[in-house]
């Protein structure tokens, strides 16, 4: 009798506990989500400051050379090294040498 007691004691305990660890992790749930609602809007938010279309909208109302075509340029690695650039055309070379 003694361990029948015991033991609806202890199953009652551990359900407890289990139910109190169900709604702090619930309440986890809901906190991982706001915060992650939240760095969405601020990511959305600051991609949307330097799209190039508005800043081209904006450098024609400071009355700036409209440019004739707006280009998204594909990111690069920041890990990978560049190549180095490719000039097209030719610029007049003289010698640092003196005769």
């Amino acid at each position: 009798m003694m361990i029948a007691v015991l033991t609806v004691g202890a199953l009652a305990g551990g359900n407890a506990l289990s139910s109190a660890r169900q709604v702090q992790l619930h309440q986890l749930q809901i906190d991982l989500e706001t915060q992650q609602s939240n760095y969405a809007v601020s990511v959305s938010a600051l991609t949307n400051v330097a799209a190039p279309g508005r800043v081209a909208n904006e450098a024609g109302a400071l009355h700036l050379v409209t440019p004739e075509v707006v280009l998204q340029i594909p990111s690069a690695s920041l890990l990978a090294p560049l190549h180095l650039p490719k000039f097209i055309g030719s610029a007049l070379v003289t010698s640092r040498k003196t005769h």
